[in-house]
Protein backbone atom coordinates (compact mmCIF):
# COMPACT_ATOMS: atom_id res chain seq x y z
CA UNK A 1 0.00 0.00 0.00
CA UNK A 2 1.58 3.24 -0.77
CA UNK A 3 1.61 6.14 1.99
CA UNK A 4 -1.12 7.95 1.43
CA UNK A 5 -3.66 5.49 0.64
CA UNK A 6 -2.57 3.75 4.30
CA UNK A 7 -2.96 6.66 5.87
CA UNK A 8 -5.81 6.78 4.55
CA UNK A 9 -7.03 3.58 5.42
CA UNK A 10 -5.42 3.42 8.74
CA UNK A 11 -7.80 6.82 10.13
CA UNK A 12 -10.71 4.78 8.89
CA UNK A 13 -10.09 1.95 10.86
CA UNK A 14 -9.20 3.99 13.69
CA UNK A 15 -12.92 5.90 13.51
CA UNK A 16 -14.43 2.94 13.21
CA UNK A 17 -13.17 1.57 16.65
CA UNK A 18 -13.31 5.52 17.44
CA UNK A 19 -9.71 5.64 18.92
CA UNK A 20 -9.07 9.13 17.91
CA UNK A 21 -7.04 10.64 15.75
CA UNK A 22 -3.43 9.01 14.59
CA UNK A 23 -1.10 11.36 15.55
CA UNK A 24 1.81 8.48 14.79
CA UNK A 25 2.28 4.68 13.16
CA UNK A 26 5.26 2.55 13.05
CA UNK A 27 4.71 -0.95 10.75
CA UNK A 28 6.03 -3.58 12.12
CA UNK A 29 6.92 -7.30 11.85
CA UNK A 30 3.65 -9.93 9.82
CA UNK A 31 4.38 -12.66 7.74
CA UNK A 32 0.83 -12.41 6.67
CA UNK A 33 -0.77 -9.27 7.77
CA UNK A 34 0.17 -5.61 7.99
CA UNK A 35 0.77 -4.64 11.83
CA UNK A 36 0.58 -1.21 12.86
CA UNK A 37 1.62 0.70 16.18
CA UNK A 38 -0.87 3.42 16.28
CA UNK A 39 -0.80 6.20 18.67
CA UNK A 40 -3.64 8.72 19.39
CA UNK A 41 -4.48 10.74 22.13
CA UNK A 42 -6.25 8.30 23.97
CA UNK A 43 -3.03 5.47 23.90
CA UNK A 44 -1.16 3.04 21.76
CA UNK A 45 -3.14 0.61 19.93
CA UNK A 46 -2.14 -2.46 17.43
CA UNK A 47 -3.58 -2.76 14.00
CA UNK A 48 -3.65 -5.70 12.03
CA UNK A 49 -4.52 -5.88 8.71
CA UNK A 50 -5.28 -8.89 7.29
CA UNK A 51 -4.11 -10.43 3.91
CA UNK A 52 -4.94 -13.64 3.80
CA UNK A 53 -7.37 -14.56 5.62
CA UNK A 54 -11.49 -14.85 5.22
CA UNK A 55 -13.86 -12.55 6.97
CA UNK A 56 -15.56 -15.98 8.31
CA UNK A 57 -12.44 -17.77 9.70
CA UNK A 58 -11.65 -14.49 11.51
CA UNK A 59 -14.72 -14.15 12.70
CA UNK A 60 -14.26 -17.81 14.37
CA UNK A 61 -10.17 -16.73 15.38
CA UNK A 62 -12.51 -14.17 17.66
CA UNK A 63 -14.88 -16.69 19.18
CA UNK A 64 -12.28 -19.15 20.28
CA UNK A 65 -10.55 -15.37 22.01
CA UNK A 66 -13.78 -15.23 23.77
CA UNK A 67 -13.98 -18.71 24.87
CA UNK A 68 -10.38 -18.43 26.37
CA UNK A 69 -10.54 -15.48 27.95
CA UNK A 70 -13.57 -16.76 30.04
CA UNK A 71 -11.16 -19.53 30.95
CA UNK A 72 -8.48 -17.24 32.48
CA UNK A 73 -6.43 -17.90 29.44
CA UNK A 74 -4.33 -14.20 28.81
CA UNK A 75 -5.55 -13.13 25.45
CA UNK A 76 -5.97 -9.88 23.68
CA UNK A 77 -8.81 -9.40 22.88
CA UNK A 78 -9.69 -7.41 19.97
CA UNK A 79 -11.49 -3.65 20.32
CA UNK A 80 -15.07 -3.39 19.60
CA UNK A 81 -16.87 -0.84 17.34
CA UNK A 82 -18.72 1.96 19.15
CA UNK A 83 -21.22 1.74 17.04
CA UNK A 84 -21.80 -2.15 17.06
CA UNK A 85 -20.79 -3.38 20.64
CA UNK A 86 -19.96 -6.90 19.55
CA UNK A 87 -18.90 -5.82 16.22
CA UNK A 88 -14.95 -6.37 15.97
CA UNK A 89 -13.68 -6.57 12.70
CA UNK A 90 -13.40 -3.29 10.25
CA UNK A 91 -14.35 -4.89 6.54
CA UNK A 92 -14.83 -2.53 3.52
CA UNK A 93 -13.59 -3.55 0.40
CA UNK A 94 -10.62 -5.68 0.27
CA UNK A 95 -9.62 -4.41 3.54
CA UNK A 96 -10.41 -6.96 6.58
CA UNK A 97 -8.48 -5.29 10.10
CA UNK A 98 -8.88 -5.79 13.78
CA UNK A 99 -7.39 -3.27 16.60
CA UNK A 100 -6.43 -4.04 20.12
CA UNK A 101 -5.13 -2.09 23.23
CA UNK A 102 -1.10 -2.33 23.13
CA UNK A 103 -0.15 -4.39 26.54
CA UNK A 104 2.27 -3.27 28.21
CA UNK A 105 4.75 -6.26 27.89
CA UNK A 106 8.24 -6.99 26.73
CA UNK A 107 9.24 -10.22 24.33
CA UNK A 108 11.30 -12.84 27.14
CA UNK A 109 14.64 -13.66 26.49
CA UNK A 110 15.34 -17.85 25.58
CA UNK A 111 16.20 -19.06 28.82
CA UNK A 112 15.83 -21.97 30.82
CA UNK A 113 13.53 -20.30 33.29
CA UNK A 114 11.12 -19.12 30.04
CA UNK A 115 11.20 -21.82 28.25
CA UNK A 116 9.46 -23.62 31.49
CA UNK A 117 6.70 -21.10 31.88
CA UNK A 118 5.87 -21.30 28.13
CA UNK A 119 5.38 -25.25 28.50
CA UNK A 120 3.29 -24.51 31.75
CA UNK A 121 1.04 -22.15 29.36
CA UNK A 122 0.71 -24.71 26.59
CA UNK A 123 -0.61 -27.09 29.26
CA UNK A 124 -2.79 -24.86 30.16
CA UNK A 125 -4.52 -24.04 27.04
CA UNK A 126 -4.82 -27.80 26.07
CA UNK A 127 -6.29 -28.41 29.34
CA UNK A 128 -9.54 -26.27 28.48
CA UNK A 129 -12.38 -28.53 28.19
CA UNK A 130 -14.09 -28.85 24.46
CA UNK A 131 -16.38 -31.56 25.48
CA UNK A 132 -18.80 -29.06 27.00
CA UNK A 133 -18.75 -26.30 24.47
CA UNK A 134 -22.45 -25.91 22.72
CA UNK A 135 -23.00 -26.44 19.49
CA UNK A 136 -23.14 -23.67 17.59
CA UNK A 137 -19.67 -23.08 19.34
CA UNK A 138 -18.48 -26.67 18.41
CA UNK A 139 -19.39 -26.05 14.74
CA UNK A 140 -17.66 -23.06 14.73
CA UNK A 141 -14.17 -24.04 16.83
CA UNK A 142 -13.93 -27.23 14.32
CA UNK A 143 -14.75 -25.75 11.31
CA UNK A 144 -11.77 -23.29 11.83
CA UNK A 145 -8.96 -23.75 9.56
CA UNK A 146 -5.50 -23.65 10.55
CA UNK A 147 -1.81 -25.11 9.70
CA UNK A 148 -1.65 -28.20 12.08
CA UNK A 149 -5.21 -29.50 10.94
CA UNK A 150 -5.28 -33.11 9.13
CA UNK A 151 -5.24 -31.53 5.79
CA UNK A 152 -2.76 -28.64 5.39
CA UNK A 153 0.05 -30.49 4.60
CA UNK A 154 -0.88 -32.68 2.12
CA UNK A 155 -2.41 -29.96 0.47
CA UNK A 156 0.09 -27.94 0.64
CA UNK A 157 2.65 -30.69 -1.07
CA UNK A 158 0.31 -30.59 -4.04
CA UNK A 159 0.59 -27.13 -4.50
CA UNK A 160 4.44 -27.38 -4.04
CA UNK A 161 4.11 -29.89 -6.89
CA UNK A 162 2.53 -27.83 -9.07
CA UNK A 163 4.90 -24.65 -8.95
CA UNK A 164 8.09 -26.72 -7.89
CA UNK A 165 9.78 -25.00 -10.69
CA UNK A 166 9.98 -21.87 -9.18
CA UNK A 167 12.30 -23.29 -6.19
CA UNK A 168 13.42 -26.68 -7.56
CA UNK A 169 15.86 -27.39 -5.13
CA UNK A 170 13.78 -26.42 -2.17
CA UNK A 171 10.81 -27.72 -3.31
CA UNK A 172 12.49 -31.60 -4.27
CA UNK A 173 13.79 -31.25 -0.50
CA UNK A 174 10.40 -31.07 1.08
CA UNK A 175 8.37 -33.10 -1.41
CA UNK A 176 11.25 -36.20 -0.70
CA UNK A 177 10.89 -35.58 3.20
CA UNK A 178 7.11 -35.84 2.50
CA UNK A 179 7.28 -39.27 1.37
CA UNK A 180 8.93 -40.35 4.01
CA UNK A 181 6.54 -39.20 6.52
CA UNK A 182 3.19 -39.05 4.59
CA UNK A 183 2.30 -42.46 6.62
CA UNK A 184 2.36 -40.11 10.13
CA UNK A 185 -1.51 -40.04 10.95
CA UNK A 186 -1.88 -37.21 12.97
CA UNK A 187 -5.99 -37.57 13.41
CA UNK A 188 -5.22 -40.38 15.91
CA UNK A 189 -3.58 -37.97 18.12
CA UNK A 190 -5.29 -36.42 21.19
CA UNK A 191 -7.52 -33.58 20.10
CA UNK A 192 -7.23 -30.13 22.08
CA UNK A 193 -7.80 -26.24 21.19
CA UNK A 194 -4.02 -25.78 19.87
CA UNK A 195 -2.53 -21.84 19.82
CA UNK A 196 -0.52 -22.91 16.92
CA UNK A 197 2.49 -20.48 16.60
CA UNK A 198 3.77 -19.96 20.29
CA UNK A 199 7.08 -18.73 20.89
CA UNK A 200 8.96 -15.96 21.92
CA UNK A 201 7.57 -13.24 19.55
CA UNK A 202 4.00 -13.97 20.72
CA UNK A 203 4.18 -13.48 24.15
CA UNK A 204 4.73 -10.95 26.36
CA UNK A 205 6.02 -11.11 29.78
CA UNK A 206 5.75 -8.32 32.91
CA UNK A 207 8.06 -9.32 36.48
CA UNK A 208 8.78 -12.44 34.95
CA UNK A 209 5.30 -13.58 34.25
CA UNK A 210 3.15 -14.22 31.34
CA UNK A 211 0.78 -11.92 30.80
CA UNK A 212 -0.51 -11.84 27.60
CA UNK A 213 -0.70 -14.53 24.45
CA UNK A 214 -0.58 -13.17 20.76
CA UNK A 215 -1.30 -14.20 17.25
CA UNK A 216 -3.76 -16.64 17.67
CA UNK A 217 -4.52 -16.95 13.82
CA UNK A 218 -4.13 -20.77 14.17
CA UNK A 219 -6.09 -21.47 16.66
CA UNK A 220 -7.99 -24.28 16.66
CA UNK A 221 -9.56 -27.42 17.52
CA UNK A 222 -5.80 -30.14 16.73
CA UNK A 223 -3.21 -32.26 17.48
CA UNK A 224 -1.67 -31.12 21.45
CA UNK A 225 0.90 -33.62 20.34
CA UNK A 226 1.92 -31.27 17.18
CA UNK A 227 1.19 -28.04 18.65
CA UNK A 228 3.93 -28.84 21.15
CA UNK A 229 6.24 -30.12 19.03
CA UNK A 230 5.66 -26.67 17.28
CA UNK A 231 6.81 -24.95 20.24
CA UNK A 232 9.54 -27.09 21.20
CA UNK A 233 11.22 -27.19 17.78
CA UNK A 234 10.39 -22.75 17.95
CA UNK A 235 12.12 -22.33 21.77
CA UNK A 236 14.85 -25.41 21.62
CA UNK A 237 16.15 -24.82 17.47
CA UNK A 238 16.32 -21.40 17.18
CA UNK A 239 17.85 -21.73 14.11
CA UNK A 240 19.99 -24.96 13.24
CA UNK A 241 21.43 -25.98 16.45
CA UNK A 242 19.46 -27.94 19.35
CA UNK A 243 19.28 -26.57 22.89
CA UNK A 244 18.57 -30.23 24.83
CA UNK A 245 18.71 -27.99 28.37
CA UNK A 246 16.06 -25.55 26.36
CA UNK A 247 13.72 -28.71 25.48
CA UNK A 248 13.79 -30.54 28.81
CA UNK A 249 12.48 -26.71 30.43
CA UNK A 250 9.77 -26.72 28.24
CA UNK A 251 8.83 -30.55 28.88
CA UNK A 252 9.43 -30.30 32.39
CA UNK A 253 6.91 -27.03 32.44
CA UNK A 254 4.09 -29.08 30.17
CA UNK A 255 4.62 -32.38 32.32
CA UNK A 256 4.00 -30.39 35.71
CA UNK A 257 0.35 -29.59 34.33
CA UNK A 258 -0.58 -32.34 31.95
CA UNK A 259 0.49 -35.60 31.69
CA UNK A 260 2.88 -36.34 28.62
CA UNK A 261 2.77 -39.55 27.82
CA UNK A 262 3.80 -40.12 24.14
CA UNK A 263 6.93 -42.71 23.11
CA UNK A 264 9.71 -41.54 21.88
CA UNK A 265 8.74 -42.06 18.24
CA UNK A 266 5.77 -40.55 18.32
CA UNK A 267 7.33 -37.26 19.57
CA UNK A 268 9.91 -38.12 17.29
CA UNK A 269 7.14 -38.13 14.29
CA UNK A 270 5.49 -34.94 15.64
CA UNK A 271 8.92 -32.95 15.66
CA UNK A 272 9.92 -34.28 12.03
CA UNK A 273 5.91 -33.47 10.44
CA UNK A 274 5.87 -29.66 12.40
CA UNK A 275 9.29 -28.92 11.00
CA UNK A 276 8.28 -30.27 7.81
CA UNK A 277 5.32 -28.29 7.79
CA UNK A 278 6.78 -25.09 8.86
CA UNK A 279 9.52 -25.20 5.86
CA UNK A 280 7.07 -25.54 3.19
CA UNK A 281 4.68 -22.65 4.68
CA UNK A 282 7.91 -20.48 4.04
CA UNK A 283 8.18 -21.77 1.06
CA UNK A 284 4.57 -21.00 -0.01
CA UNK A 285 4.32 -18.37 1.73
CA UNK A 286 7.70 -15.89 0.41
CA UNK A 287 8.15 -17.63 -2.77
CA UNK A 288 4.75 -18.34 -4.07
CA UNK A 289 1.81 -16.40 -2.25
CA UNK A 290 3.90 -13.43 -1.46
CA UNK A 291 7.19 -13.25 -3.16
CA UNK A 292 9.72 -11.81 -0.90
CA UNK A 293 13.82 -12.94 -1.69
CA UNK A 294 14.96 -11.28 1.29
CA UNK A 295 12.67 -13.60 3.59
CA UNK A 296 13.31 -16.26 1.74
CA UNK A 297 17.18 -15.87 2.27
CA UNK A 298 16.22 -15.37 6.07
CA UNK A 299 14.70 -18.61 6.80
CA UNK A 300 16.96 -20.69 3.73
CA UNK A 301 17.92 -22.79 7.31
CA UNK A 302 14.56 -24.49 7.38
CA UNK A 303 15.37 -25.27 3.11
CA UNK A 304 18.47 -27.07 3.68
CA UNK A 305 18.48 -28.48 7.31
CA UNK A 306 15.41 -30.44 6.30
CA UNK A 307 17.62 -32.87 4.40
CA UNK A 308 18.26 -34.38 8.32
CA UNK A 309 14.91 -34.33 9.16
CA UNK A 310 13.44 -36.01 6.19
CA UNK A 311 16.12 -38.93 6.49
CA UNK A 312 14.31 -41.25 8.59
CA UNK A 313 14.79 -43.44 10.59
CA UNK A 314 18.35 -41.43 11.20
CA UNK A 315 17.30 -38.41 12.65
CA UNK A 316 14.37 -40.20 13.98
CA UNK A 317 15.91 -41.31 17.71
CA UNK A 318 18.34 -38.39 17.93
CA UNK A 319 15.31 -37.46 21.01
CA UNK A 320 15.37 -40.74 22.60
CA UNK A 321 17.83 -39.38 25.40
CA UNK A 322 15.53 -36.57 26.12
CA UNK A 323 13.11 -38.54 28.08
CA UNK A 324 15.95 -39.96 30.35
Amino acid sequence: MIFLQISKILQEIADHFQIGRITSRKQFGGNTNENYLLTTKRGDFVCKIFLEKCLEDIEKEFSFLEYLESKNIPVSIPLSSGLEKEKRIYAKGKTIAMVCKKIDGIHPKRTIDTCKKLGIFLAQLHEVPIKTLKESQKKNFTEKSHWLMPSYLPVAIVTLRQYKNLFPREAKIMIDAYEKIKHIDITSHEQKIVHGDLYLGNVLFKNNKIIAVLDWENVGIGSALLDFARSALALSIPKTKFHPDLFRAFLAGYRAVRSFTYTNKQLADALTYTYLTRATWMLLQFGLYHPNKQKLHKYRHFFGSIRNWGNIPKSRYRWEHLYR
